[in-house]
């Protein structure tokens, strides 16, 4: 008869054990990332409705706009809130992404580890901002810049500007702190005017 210690019995009963509960793990970890690779769009897009509705704000989505008469910009949304109106770009699904403020370039990483350079995604959005305020007689200190990335990309970026890069699941808390700490910018019925004239011009309809 074969006898075993309270240590061997232990790992005999707690590995299989251990086994299971790993791989529930990664199959979470791999279901969570592929699920928000797949509706990465309606997932930012249930985030913004749901902070807009929650605040009362007003949306744009799919902005498209004439430059000149042959050039054209896109912002994915603009979201006009109580003292500012943000434009916001969503940067492509990513692992990582690495930059600063003043690079004239970042690194976005996929999840198979290949690297690529991207134009500085706050710098693209500063344009598009300058852009809108000229074609709409707009002052450019009502507007703010954010980039969104996915919630499971290893975001290092230095960045202490007034426009930001962050995870969905931080925008919120992007968009409250501006709100709370700026100085007051535009009034609502400002702001209602600005929406009315922007999306009149969206070339999206």
């Amino acid at each position: 008869m074969i006898y075993f210690s309270t240590v061997q019995l232990s790992f005999i009963i707690l590995c299989p054990i251990l086994i299971i509960v790993l791989g529930c793990i990664l199959y979470y970890i791999f279901y969570h990332f592929s699920y928000e690779k797949k509706h990465f769009r309606d997932i930012v897009y249930k985030q913004i409705s749901k902070i807009v509705m929650d605040h009362d704000f007003l949306l744009i989505n799919n902005f498209k706009f004439k430059i000149d008469g042959t050039t054209t910009k896109e912002v994915n949304h603009i979201v006009f809130a109580g003292k500012f109106i943000f434009v916001i770009n969503i940067i492509d699904y990513c692992w990582a992404l690495r930059g600063a403020e003043t690079d004239k370039s970042y690194i976005i990483t996929s999840r198979d580890g290949k690297r690529n350079y991207i134009n500085n995604p706050l710098y693209e959005i500063e344009s598009t901002m300058e852009s809108i305020s000229n074609k709409f007689g707009l002052e450019k200190s009502y507007f703010r810049g954010i980039c969104l990335v996915n919630n499971g990309c290893n975001l290092n970026v230095k960045n202490d500007g007034i426009n930001k890069i962050c995870k969905i699941k931080n925008l919120g808390k992007i968009i409250k702190i501006c709100e709370e700490n700026e100085e007051f910018m535009l009034n609502q019925d400002a702001l209602l005017e600005a929406a009315k004239k922007i999306s009149k011009f969206n070339l999206n309809k």
